[in-house]
């Protein structure tokens, strides 16, 4: 149960801008927000699964609430007197988060979540999931805009939080349920091998060495003996604060060939831009916002768009991916809406340090 001060931060008005309610939900350990209207009445739900529908639209973050909300959100009446019976099977069968309990005016009187109504039994609302599905690393590269820390060290044994951002990565996922990793090796492979030999890990690490530099994903060729199933590609600079499983059932739900990870990001043009035509002025927008899909670098893979990269190839990801659209391969996109930390240069890696230190907080 919960007292009207946990209501409030779980609930959004219906012109709250996309943008806010991506932050709410963000800072909510529960995934959903509860739409009021200005009677306090409940008029839809929100969770993580509508903001992301939302970004695929297109939507710009400046849309309201009211549009992306789900409007038939389940409830149960405050004195009914089967509310926890009700609660709990809805809470087994759908999986929901949290469930509101109205009043007859449609006011949210309290909230009812999993361990209000299973404290001390061992019915576990998400069990710890284990997958099978391979995590591929590419840390081949040479790091060039990390310089002059990998004229010395390999880019995947950065520092971060005390340990290397390669072992970081792999306890991410392995947190998570993944027990599998493979690592592609080029520039400095020899220390990196010396790490992995050196530490014990409580999960398998199979290293694939490239005689020569493949780019950032040529390599990919030499997983195919590993590979029986989809598996997640991911670059050795990038850490995901998100759960992977959603990644992969959006991949299954979207019948993908690939899946790219993909953040969104606002971006505002700090100047008046001019609207003309014919070379006449029609207008000017002040400080322009754009909303822009922006490439994590986590992706999502079947093994047979393997079968588009040559033996001994040298590829790049952008080229891939423009052979496999040439191929008609479906590919998908997941975008993200939780903060994300990119390491690949000395500006973002010390922005999301600081970003990840507050997390840690939380």
């Amino acid at each position: 149960m919960t007292d009207k001060k946990q209501i409030e931060k779980l609930c959004i008005g219906p012109d709250e801008t996309l943008l806010n309610t991506m932050k709410k939900l963000s800072a909510n350990s529960e995934k959903i927000l509860f739409v009021i209207n200005q009677s306090k009445q409940l008029i839809g739900s929100i969770t993580d699964g509508d903001i992301r529908r939302a970004l695929i639209r297109g939507s710009n973050y400046d849309i309201k609430a009211v549009k992306v909300m789900y409007p038939k959100p389940r409830y149960i009446l405050f004195d009914d007197v089967h509310k926890n019976q009700i609660a709990k099977q809805l809470f087994l069968d759908e999986k929901f988060p949290a469930i509101p309990i109205l009043n007859h005016q449609r006011q949210i009187e309290t909230i009812l979540y999993w361990y209000d109504l299973f404290k001390g039994n061992p019915i576990n609302k998400y069990p710890r999931a284990t997958y099978s599905h391979p995590i591929v690393i590419m840390a081949g590269g040479k790091g060039v805009r990390l310089n002059p820390f990998t004229k010395i060290l390999p880019k995947p044994l950065l520092p971060v939080q005390g340990v290397p951002i390669l072992k970081k990565i792999m306890d991410k996922f392995y947190q998570e349920g993944f027990t599998k990793f493979i690592v592609i090796l080029n520039y400095k492979k020899d220390l990196i091998k010396m790490y992995l030999k050196e530490n014990k890990f409580p999960y398998e690490i199979a290293c694939i060495e490239e005689s020569a530099y493949q780019g950032t994903c040529g390599g990919l060729k030499k997983t195919i003996p590993f590979i029986d199933q989809s598996f997640i590609v991911t670059n050795c600079d990038v850490l995901l604060n998100n759960y992977t499983g959603d990644i992969l059932d959006w991949h299954k739900n979207q019948n993908a060939d690939i899946t790219l990870v993909a953040s969104t990001k606002e971006m505002i043009i700090p100047y008046g831009v001019l609207e003309s035509k014919n070379g006449q002025f029609k207008g000017i927008r002040e400080k322009p916002k754009f909303t822009m899909l922006i490439n994590s670098g986590v992706y999502v893979f079947k093994p047979n768009v393997l079968d588009l990269i040559g033996e001994k190839e040298f590829l790049n990801m952008n080229t891939f991916l423009e052979r496999c659209v040439k191929n008609k391969k479906n590919i998908a996109i997941f975008p993200l809406y939780e903060e994300w930390f990119d390491f690949g240069q000395w500006r973002t890696y010390k922005e999301s340090l600081c970003q990840l230190k507050n997390v840690s907080k939380t």
